[in-house]
């Protein structure tokens, strides 16, 4: 399993939301020269975090998540690193939920693991029987890079009443996580709570008022800084206009509607260079938040 905390490198940057889209996500990559042409690493001792959601919708899931794959080995070589956190439509997937599914992967899905049944075709693909699958449960559902919380969507104050560190919230998370909680609870609370609607992977509270509660106030928010001794979190789920903060700049927000062109000056990400955060685009443009 990965790490849960790291020191903050001197360049990292962060995108979230792929969801399948190559030609954004390798123009993006290219033009903050995290990567060459020929799509190999060049960002150095730099790290490069992935906030949840790079399957599903899009036509290329497959060769965006081998290209993370491949980059994430060439980081660890140049003492850099890759971190893949993983959303909830990574873990749907680990569940057999299909529906965002472009439909040929679930037909190749049939293809590999020889079932019929598309939910049980697309768990397979995506379980510890297949590389990917196998590489994708390594994965964390948050981490900690200096001072910075990663999660794909949000932490609910009401996950301090459960006392957990990083390290249990993402074990309990990889025991769960093929199960649908969100629909079908057990008697396990806290798992119940983890992967359900107010859990790291589904919760929005932290950018929106939300159907099942209300958005998270500052006192709130303090108090979970405060209990995982951090400064700021960095979010991605819930869909802005553009790399926006909150909170007096405490929460980050990242989630938008991507470019599917390369080079459309509509994907963007999030850098932090030297303690200063950037937003920046995949026409290498760089703005000070």
């Amino acid at each position: 399993a990965e790490a849960e905390t790291h020191q903050l490198p001197k360049k990292l940057i962060a995108i979230s939301d792929i969801e399948g889209n190559f030609n954004g996500f390798s123009s993006f990559l290219k033009s903050n020269k995290v990567i060459d042409n020929n799509y190999n690493w060049i960002y150095g001792d730099g790290h490069l975090v992935l906030v949840g959601d790079f399957v599903d919708r899009g036509d290329n899931v497959t060769q965006v998540l081998w290209l993370i794959y491949k980059l994430e080995q060439q980081a660890k070589v140049n003492n850099g690193k890759v971190h893949f956190i993983l959303g909830n439509h990574e873990i749907m997937n680990f569940q057999g939920k299909w529906s965002y599914n472009n439909r040929k992967y679930p037909k190749v899905a049939q293809e590999v693991s020889g079932l019929k049944a598309w939910d049980k075709a697309t768990q397979f693909l995506y379980s510890k029987n297949t590389e990917l699958g196998r590489w994708l449960k390594t994965k964390n559902v948050i981490e900690k890079v200096g001072d910075y919380i990663f999660v794909h969507a949000g932490l609910s104050p009401e996950i301090l009443e459960f006392e957990l560190s990083l390290s249990e919230i993402n074990e309990i998370n990889s025991e769960n996580w093929d199960y649908d909680l969100y629909n079908n609870p057990t008697d396990d609370n806290i798992a119940n709570f983890l992967i359900g609607r107010k859990g790291p992977i589904w919760y929005r509270g932290l950018a929106i008022d939300y159907k099942y509660y209300d958005k998270i106030n500052e006192a709130e928010l303090e108090r979970i800084l405060t209990y995982y001794k951090s400064n700021k979190i960095v979010i991605g789920h819930t869909v802005v206009n553009d790399i926006s903060t909150d909170f007096d700049g405490r929460v980050i927000k990242i989630d938008l509607k991507h470019g599917k062109t390369k080079n459309s000056g509509k994907t963007k990400g999030l850098l932090i260079e030297k303690g200063v955060e950037y937003k920046v685009d995949d026409l290498g443009n760089k703005e000070k938040i």
